[in-house]
């Protein structure tokens, strides 16, 4: 078999199922693993002893060599001796096939804990995207030196956080135009005091030790100079004096008044909304405003967070993904600011009670003008194999299909079967990577190789939007683009779609359904300013500048 990505069908189809060649669904994935199998994350043991164990396999869909294809970045994790692999980028041909990239040094291990997740971005405002690699201390920031090619900056950047990190979110906090790094941390992981601590007993079945009863660390929030280093912000003291146990991160502007917050999903703590005060300072504003508990007034067990406009109201919302016997949170913002409990009005309650989900976002995956769910799904503990009737270990990815008005519903025959094979789902990215106009998928997979799943569903006409910013964000982080099509509008936020510690392609997806073009596309730039332009053509990719205002539209294979 070559080194390009083998078409490897990972779940056959039920006698008398409808694949793209039958009925024509609209939501239909096809499965295919990366390479040969020369590369594959690592968690720790077969039996996940230790917390540390049991996530991770972050992932990044980006175009690192400047191609105008799609390229895969995958985080290599390590052994059970915490002996660190080497991650590993793969260049894609725009087809969908994709070519391990020649062996590069930078993304072998370096000293320190094993890799969890990966932030790529452009944080330099060179036009290249960067790396930044989070590990359990310290963190990595490799800069792409234009041709997919790295050069590690850690040190000389004061980006080295030694924490045990997680998640990470560019953003300009202070808006003075150059990028800032918010920093998710999750345990303050001793190994020797948690093996004196022993198991813990779940369901049964003796299983790891946290991190229920573990100290958390507090997270970390770095401002840029300018000069491609940073220092720690001093924020005021309500960010160190209650660590949680974080893990995803999204940035926007929550209560619209021009500076970017965020919003951190926490494992078992309650989840946090930090209120931008101008960068001077932040505040944790989740417990008032309503989106920090379940509906039953408890903490649950955030794992990944995306954001999104799923009935069309033009206000934003919130989903969650949580642990098994639980369901996965929807947060819908009330124009009066607060955040409620939607879950069970949107129906996802009882389609995501079984699941533990990890990567998670919207996106109008059948191109229909609404905007679809997924999650990528996968639990903790191997033993639970051994519980009658109890989740299973490894579990299937679940893909939820708008109705047009915010409800979801699970399509017929699951998605296809890319969806249906169980696995140790974590990290997860989205992205065309076959210029074919529809959304794909990269999933992350705990102990084993990426895995792309295809759109290959009947979808609707489409076009892309890509948003070059001015100065040191030229990827636009913190714009928000409105795109009308008739009397509808679809709404999107930049830089707001993370999955579960890793990257999607920031550029805008648009589903036109059987409309020709977006009648008209509203900017509003992370200084304030406006711009409208408009029409645009269906089938195109079209990429703005802020600077100048002019709107450069091409096929979308090139």
């Amino acid at each position: 078999m070559s080194k390009h990505l083998g078409w490897i069908l990972l779940a056959s189809l039920p006698l008398g199922a409808c694949g793209p060649g039958a009925q024509d669904p609209s939501l239909w994935f096809e499965a295919r693993t990366l390479g040969d199998g020369e590369f594959a994350n690592a968690s720790g043991t077969a039996e996940k002893d230790f917390v540390n164990d049991s996530f991770g396999a972050g992932v990044a869909l980006r175009d690192f060599n400047g191609d105008g294809h799609l390229d895969i970045f995958a985080i290599g994790g390590g052994d059970a001796q915490g002996k660190a692999n080497g991650d590993a980028l793969f260049f894609g041909d725009g087809k969908g096939g994709f070519e391990r990239a020649p062996k590069d040094l930078s993304l072998e291990p370096t000293p320190g804990g094993r890799a969890y997740g990966v932030n790529a971005r452009d944080f330099d405002g060179d036009g290249d995207v960067d790396l930044y690699i989070t590990r359990r201390g310290p963190n990595r920031l490799l800069c792409n030196q234009g041709d997919g090619t790295f050069e590690d900056q850690s040190e000389i950047s004061g980006l080295g956080d030694p924490a045990w990190s997680t998640g990470a979110a560019w953003l300009d906090f202070d808006g003075d135009g150059v990028l800032d790094l918010f920093v998710v941390n999750h345990i303050d992981f001793d190994r020797d005091a948690v093996m004196e601590r022993g198991k813990s007993l779940y369901l049964g079945q003796s299983v790891y030790y946290g991190p229920t009863g573990l100290p958390a660390q507090a997270d970390h929030l770095y401002l840029g100079r300018g000069d491609g280093t940073f220092e720690l912000a001093d924020v005021g003291p309500e960010l160190g004096s209650n660590p949680n146990y974080g893990f995803g991160v999204i940035v926007f502007d929550e209560d619209q008044d021009g500076d970017l917050d965020l919003y951190v999903a926490n494992d078992t703590t309650p989840n946090q909304l930090w209120r931008n005060d101008g960068g001077a300072g932040m505040s944790d504003q989740a417990a008032r405003l309503g989106c920090a508990l379940s509906m039953e007034g408890g903490p649950q067990a955030g794992m990944g967070v995306a954001l999104g406009d799923a009935d069309g109201d033009l206000q934003p919302e919130l989903f969650i993904t949580n642990f098994s016997n639980d369901y996965f949170t929807l947060y819908r913002r009330g124009e009066d600011g607060f955040w409620r409990d939607r879950t069970t009005r949107s129906r996802l309650h009882a389609l995501t009670w079984k699941s533990l989900g990890w990567a998670c976002g919207f996106g109008d995956l059948d191109s229909d003008g609404d905007q679809d769910l997924w999650a990528f799904n996968g639990h903790v503990y191997p033993q639970m194999d051994a519980v009658p009737l109890g989740p299973s270990y490894t579990q299937v990815a679940q893909v939820f299909e708008n109705d047009g008005s915010g409800r979801f519903s699970v399509p017929e025959h699951g998605g296809g079967p890319g969806m249906g094979t169980p696995r140790s789902g974590r990290g997860g990215a989205v992205g065309d990577l076959d210029h074919d106009g529809d959304l794909d998928m990269v999933m992350g997979v705990l102990d084993g190789s990426p895995v792309v799943l295809e759109n290959t569903g009947r979808g609707g006409n489409s076009l892309m939007v890509e948003l070059v910013g001015e100065g040191g964000n030229r990827e636009a982080i913190g714009a928000t683009v409105e795109g009308q099509v008739g009397s509808k509008i679809q709404k999107r936020w930049v830089g707001s779609q993370a999955g579960f510690l890793s990257s999607s392609d920031p550029r805008l997806h648009f589903g036109l359904g059987e409309g020709q073009q977006l009648d008209q596309l509203r900017i509003l730039w992370p200084n304030g300013s406006s711009l409208d332009v408009g029409p645009l053509q269906a089938g195109q990719i079209h990429r703005i500048d802020q600077a100048t205002g002019q709107v450069q539209s091409g096929p979308r294979d090139h």
